[in-house]
This record gives structure tokens, C-alpha cells and sequence, in this order.
């Protein structure tokens, strides 16, 4: 649930995983789920990229110390679209220091609202 739930919100904010090899693992972690099977892990893990099966090996590990998943997969897009936004108004304030036209200024308090939105 967790997992679906923060692919949709991915989804919705534009997020992509940023390691070659994410999205492909929780699609298939999806389609296992899907069809009521149990996910062999290691065998997944083994078709990814290195660094891939490193950083959710590594997630998989602390697994236990979750007790709400879906409140983490929360947490964690918000703080993934924050530094997006941020990133994107830091670079529209730099063009407003030339160009002042009201496309650039909506569009920057539109990233503004949405950022104070997401806490």
C-alpha cells in the first residue's frame, strides 16, 4: 500500500527515483503484489544496478524499525518535491533579477505556494 500510494504521489509531483533501476524495481514489486504472489527480493535485487540494490537493500533493512509506512513514503515525497521546488524557485528568483515579466513572477509564486502547500 505504501508503496502504491507513494509511486501515485510520485506520479502526481513529477518525481522519478533518481538510481537506473528504481522504478523498474517497484513496478515489478507492484505487479507481484498484484497477483497475491510473495517477491523474491534477492532476485530482484541481483537484476539491478549496484548502487539500485545497495540503496534498497539498504531500505529493506531498516524496514523493521517502520511502524507506518505510508506516513514514511509521505514524509519522504514531500522532502523529495521541496528540494525540487526549491531548486526551481532559487533558479526563477536568478531570472528575476532580469526578467520581470508577469509570466516569470507567476510562476514563481506559484512554486512558492505549492512548496508551503507540501508542510
Amino acid at each position: 500500500d505504501a508503496l502504491l500510494y507513494a509511486m501515485d504521489k510520485m506520479a502526481e509531483y513529477g518525481i522519478e527515483f533518481s538510481s537506473e533501476g528504481l522504478d523498474e524495481f517497484a513496478a515489478e514489486l507492484l505487479a507481484i503484489n498484484a497477483m497475491d504472489e510473495k517477491p523474491n527480493i534477492p532476485v530482484m535485487l541481483s537484476a539491478l544496478p549496484r548502487e539500485a540494490a545497495e540503496a534498497i537493500s539498504a531500505a529493506l533493512g531498516s524496514e523493521e524499525q517502520i511502524s507506518d509506512p505510508t506516513a514514511v513514503a509521505e514524509g519522504c515525497i514531500k522532502t523529495i518535491v521541496g528540494a525540487q521546488l526549491e531548486e526551481k524557485i532559487n533558479q526563477l528568483a536568478s531570472i528575476m533579477e532580469r526578467d520581470t515579466s508577469p509570466e516569470v513572477r507567476s510562476e514563481y509564486m506559484r512554486l512558492v505556494k505549492m512548496r508551503a502547500s507540501l508542510k
